[in-house]
């Protein structure tokens, strides 16, 4: 786990915001796709449908709103006490680390879109 940790962190430092977004830094963050780049919905879809789902956050999962299978944004857990991710808030923004209430309650605060937890394949092979 502390090697994912690690490679996490990494990708994390070398995230280039040129022409990504939210989905497709959370992906290259865990290691599901190799380079940083702008996912589509559609496209995101299948990259996620791949991935087994969880009904609880744990460190290094990827966290994403989505509303009949279709994702709105995401992000990547970066720490569970207190409970912060790390995600791009606009294609081509920075960086950001929040705590998941505070980002569900801004974005999704008048609709009831919770947050959805999904194991990246290197991490599935660490535990």
């Amino acid at each position: 786990m502390e090697d994912f940790y690690e490679f996490m962190k990494e990708r994390i430092h070398k995230a280039d915001r040129r022409g990504s977004n939210c989905i497709g830094a959370a992906l290259y963050i865990v290691g599901e796709i190799p380079s940083e780049s702008y996912i589509s919905r559609k496209i995101s879809k299948k990259n996620l449908n791949r991935l087994r789902t969880s009904s609880k956050p744990e460190l290094g999962y990827i966290v994403l709103w989505e509303s009949d299978g279709i994702p709105f944004h995401a992000g990547v857990i970066l720490n569970m006490n207190p409970l912060k991710i790390v995600h791009r808030n606009e294609i081509n923004g920075l960086l950001k680390e929040q705590s998941l209430e505070e980002l569900t309650n801004h974005l999704f605060k008048y609709t009831k879109i919770k947050p959805v937890y999904k194991i990246p394949g290197k991490l599935k092979d660490i535990k």
